[in-house]
């Protein structure tokens, strides 16, 4: 009983990692630019075929190939925000519809060039580690460390460094950190690139544990989205709270109950939730 509690948790927080990377690149953009980003789905999936082009056809190492993620999907997101986005940034319901029309955009792309069919990333690191009857996957492992070091050098930089005081500052008071000489486009490009290169990193630690095809990322969304209301749009420590919590009760109960009840549960008590806490739980307050 011990050991099934215990394998259970684990593969929760393999589950909550890949939650978490989601989420990241989410909550970035949505609380610090006040856009929500419908194409994160595909910028999943973006990165998944990234890592099948480089690590299956042309057989780079898995490592090159989550930097190669990372690079190319922070690079389209760059082109995407200053040629699209950034004219709309003033209204909120165009810029909603423009990364709607991207999210079908990039899917009809790799349609094209790639087909529907699905394609298949083998996993880089074989092997688990034995403790008694229990066995931990290395690859699990190196999912659950790409997340905490994501999550680590997200926070570092939107918390601890200049250039993220001054994007906190454009989020409180766009005008004013104008008028002190901020170049707040520049830091507009970099929050919307940098959540797409963490989204572009989800889709490579998922390729060998799902199939790639052009539809694989909007499967992500609802669950990213959940996690970011309920820890709240503009708090990313309190959206990774909500996403391991999320994910262990769904992984937790459904190794016990039926996992369609279980999901049904989870649904009913985040709208509890929020019924009561409708800015999330760890909604910061405005002054």
């Amino acid at each position: 009983m011990l050991e099934t509690l215990i394998s259970l948790f684990i593969n929760g927080l393999n589950s909550a990692a890949l939650l978490i990377l989601t989420c990241l690149g989410l909550v970035v953009i949505i609380g610090l630019m006040d856009v929500f980003n419908m194409a994160t789905g595909e910028f999943i999936m973006l990165g998944a075929y990234i890592t099948y082009i480089s690590s299956t056809v042309l057989g780079l190492p898995f490592l090159v190939s989550l930097v190669l993620s990372f690079v190319v999907t922070v690079l389209v997101g760059i082109v995407f925000e200053r040629l699209l986005l950034s004219p709309l940034r003033k209204k909120r319901g165009d810029g909603l519809l423009l990364t709607y029309g991207l999210s079908i955009v990039l899917q009809q792309v790799i349609t094209i060039i790639y087909g529907p069919e699905m394609r298949y990333v083998s996993v880089p690191f074989k092997g688990n580690i034995e403790i008694g009857n229990l066995l931990i996957s290395y690859y699990n492992l190196f999912t659950i460390f790409v997340a905490i070091v994501t999550f680590a050098v997200t926070f570092i930089i939107f918390f601890k460094t200049k250039l993220g005081m001054q994007i906190r500052a454009t989020t409180q008071n766009r005008a004013m950190t104008e008028c002190l000489g901020i170049k707040t486009p520049m830091l507009d490009t970099f929050t919307f690139a940098f959540g797409c290169g963490i989204t572009g990193i989800c889709g490579c630690i998922l390729a060998p544990v799902r199939t790639v095809h052009p539809l694989m990322g909007a499967s992500y969304l609802t669950d990213a989205l959940m996690s970011v209301v309920v820890g709240g749009v503009n708090n990313i420590l309190g959206t990774v709270v909500a996403s391991l919590g999320i994910s262990e009760s769904l992984v937790m109960f459904g190794g016990f109950f039926n996992e369609v009840n279980v999901k049904i549960l989870v649904f009913i008590t985040i709208i509890v939730i929020l019924r009561f806490k409708p800015d999330g739980l760890f909604a910061k307050k405005g002054r």
